[in-house]
């Protein structure tokens, strides 16, 4: 849960990057299975974080669960986003970020695609739609993922709301922004973002974004938590690479690593209906 010293920051506390943008949406699509697929289009606002708890409550009134959740979104209010999160964690959800593509002899792009949604961009030309992205707030949501997916992940310092901040003495200038970064980086440490990366984020200035290398984002992504990787790999055997070249063995494998993700999402529904009344 969002601790209290995140009440006393969240009037100020803001994170976006600025692009024309409009507000968060939450929608979902069927996957043939129990399980449906969750897409968060647009900036996150505050009471975002109470219109996801309603648009799950749904899904879980129809007797579903939400598997995982695609992000795109240039980022918006940090109270709202780490909520979010926090309800994303305990529901056990993957998270998939756009894709990052890049191909030898092919420009670098971003590529959206779930449900219906199918866009990209191509960042060093600025074609295509800008906001194929996972920026700014959005990625502490992405971080909740319990498998994280995608590569598209812009990070920046933290940003107040100007003219407030502008206001304040310089010590509680200090101490607001303080107490602000150890609330976002205990968040992160939750949720196994290594330390590095929560650094290097509040080293980029808030009107300055920069994109995570294949090197950085490469190691936060797959599976999720050690002790699912242990479990998987307990009951349905080690993802070998000859594994991967052979359907039938692979779709075996994926067909016994989602039974797990069923116990432990179902399980997780539990755990989120106790927090979040």
């Amino acid at each position: 849960m969002i601790s209290s010293r995140m009440v006393v920051v969240a009037a100020l506390f803001g994170l976006s990057f600025c692009l024309p943008t409009q507000a968060a949406e939450f929608s979902s699509y069927d996957t043939g299975e129990s399980g449906v697929h969750a897409i968060l289009r647009g900036e996150i606002k505050l009471g975002d974080e109470l219109k996801f708890k309603k648009f799950v409550q749904s899904i879980v009134q129809q007797g579903k669960w939400i598997e995982r959740i695609y992000l795109i979104s240039p980022g918006g209010a940090m109270p709202a986003a780490l909520s979010i999160g926090e309800q994303i964690y305990l529901l056990r959800m993957s998270t998939f970020a756009p894709i990052d593509w890049r191909n030898t002899g092919q420009p670098r792009h971003f590529i959206c695609q779930a449900g219906t949604v199918n866009m990209e961009y191509f960042p060093d030309s600025h074609r295509g739609n800008p906001q194929c992205t996972c920026a700014s707030a959005c990625f502490f949501i992405w971080a909740a993922g319990r498998g994280r997916n995608g590569g598209v992940l812009g990070i920046h310092r933290i940003k107040f709301d100007r003219s407030t901040y502008a206001q304040l003495p310089t010590s509680q200038a200090e101490s607001l922004y303080n107490g602000a970064m150890q609330v976002a980086k205990a968040y992160l440490h939750k949720m196994g973002i290594p330390d590095n990366i929560a650094d290097l984020s509040f080293s980029i200035g808030s009107d300055d974004i920069r994109y995570l290398t294949p090197q950085e984002y490469g190691p936060l992504i797959g599976i999720g938590t050690p002790y699912l990787e242990e479990l998987a790999t307990a009951r349905c055997g080690s993802y070998t690479p000859q594994l991967r070249e052979s359907d039938q063995l692979r779709m075996k494998w994926w067909s016994c690593y989602n039974k797990i993700r069923q116990e432990e999402v179902r399980g997780g529904i539990t755990e989120w209906q106790k927090a979040f009344p």
